[in-house]
């Protein structure tokens, strides 16, 4: 992948202008309750093609109408502790920051105005802990299928869902297709997430991916957002992974 530019976690770890993060933590917001905000169309799609799609679980709209904000709070171990920025850096998608409170390192966008939108959420001593709520919702997939072979995630971050699955179901095999390679490059170094064994991570543009690719999922996991732009909805979501070719590329793959 090539030298990105980014400090190691042993160099840089507490050594960033030794500064306090002054997000306004409370002003935060996850990309969940950004999603709500935008859900205005769901209502009005077409079942013709949502029915098969019964495996495409949908970080983007379904798990947005269940936020909880008590367990949200559940994330951190300890909410005194000073919330250190680690990291800051802009991709040609996104401007990143990583921030680390207690135990709990977060990966966090940040939009033109300053509004930030937490994307992971990782207990360092625990990192199969889902400690975003929507995390959670996304297993529900096992309900329908309890068995999965192999899955494809759509939105690397942090990895926290990679974390959970490599816990949980050790033999699974698990794609992931995630646009920045900065992003890669941040789960590498400060989440302990990198291809290897039964993970396999594509930097690639998600939409050709899955045009191009062969590859057939048990399950897709759809957790995309990106810096909000003029090619993403209000809450990050590429348009073009809104689009109806995309979802039936996505059919093709099930």
């Amino acid at each position: 992948m090539g030298d990105l530019g980014l400090p190691s976690e042993e160099n840089h770890r507490c050594s960033v202008r030794s500064a306090h993060w002054r997000g306004r933590r409370n002003q935060k917001q996850t990309r969940r309750e950004r999603e709500m905000k935008c859900q205005t169309a769901n209502s009005h799609r077409s079942p013709s093609l949502w029915q098969p799609l019964s495996m495409l679980v949908l970080g983007t709209a379904v798990s947005a109408c269940w936020l909880d904000r008590s367990a949200e709070a559940e994330s951190r171990s300890d909410s005194s502790t000073t919330e250190l920025m680690e990291l800051e850096v802009e991709s040609e998608f996104s401007r990143i920051v990583v921030t680390k409170q207690g135990n709990v390192r977060s990966l966090i966008f940040v939009d033109h105005d300053g509004q930030e939108a937490v994307e992971t959420e990782l207990d360092l001593d625990k990192p199969h802990r889902l400690l975003l709520p929507y995390t959670r919702y996304m297993f529900g997939s096992y309900l329908f299928r309890p068995k999965p072979q192999q899955v494809l995630i759509v939105g690397l971050g942090g990895g926290s869902m990679i974390h959970f699955l490599k816990h949980h179901a050790p033999d699974l095999r698990v794609d992931v297709v995630e646009i920045d390679p900065v992003v890669v490059k941040i789960a590498d170094l400060w989440f302990g997430v990198r291809s290897g064994g039964r993970l396999r991570i594509v930097v690639q543009d998600a939409f050709k991916y899955l045009t191009n690719t062969r590859h057939c999922y048990d399950v897709i996991y759809m957790d995309a957002f990106l810096k909000p732009s003029a090619e993403t909805d209000v809450s990050g979501v590429p348009l073009r992974l809104k689009t109806v070719k995309f979802l039936k590329n996505i059919q093709k793959r099930l």
